[in-house]
């Protein structure tokens, strides 16, 4: 501490020897320092950093430029085929929401990758769960649902009370990917 203001006392001793313009001089001179420490902390690394981006947007928009002639000269893309949904896969799919045995499956002759299902006395709750669900594993969308409440129980199964099954047709038709 006490070599600092020995320090400090002389410093303020020469600064007092000097004459004004020597004084003059010498804040520019720190003037001229500080500005050349902060070009050379601040503004030096920020214009390559803004140099080195604007080298990496010319490399990438030849890369942009190659890539669309190359696009262009492959032509348009071919037509997506649309996915096959297998009669096994749409059976497993109902039979997983608790609708096994109360469905017939069968093609729909009107669209081609079409299905049509007939429900026989199904259980009210997993045939609305699965109609909400919708056809999600698959490219299909509902077309049609024309479902009715039976009112007469069945006798070989007490699972089923009067007016929990449902009986009806729902349609299911391919939908394209551009329609997802």
């Amino acid at each position: 501490r006490a070599r600092q203001q020995a320090w400090q006392a002389r410093a303020r001793a020469a600064w007092a020897g000097l004459a004004a313009n020597e004084r003059r001089l010498l804040a520019l001179c720190a003037a001229v320092v500080a500005a050349a420490g902060c070009w050379l902390a601040v503004i030096e690394p920020s214009l390559a950093r803004a140099d080195r981006g604007a080298q990496e947007l010319r490399r990438l928009e030849a890369s942009a430029r190659d890539l669309e002639a190359i696009l262009r000269q492959a032509g348009p893309a071919p037509a997506a085929r649309q996915a096959v949904v297998s009669a096994e896969a749409l059976g497993r799919w109902l039979d997983a929401a608790g609708l096994a045995g109360r469905y017939e499956l069968g093609a729909d002759e009107r669209a081609a990758g079409a299905w049509r299902i007939v429900f026989h006395r199904a259980p009210a709750a997993p045939l609305a769960a699965w109609l909400l669900a919708g056809p999600a594993p698959f490219p299909l969308a509902l077309t049609r649902v024309d479902l009715q409440r039976q009112d007469q129980a069945e006798a070989g199964d007490p699972a089923v009370a009067p007016g929990e099954g449902l009986a009806g047709v729902v349609l299911l038709s391919p939908i394209s990917r551009s329609e997802r």
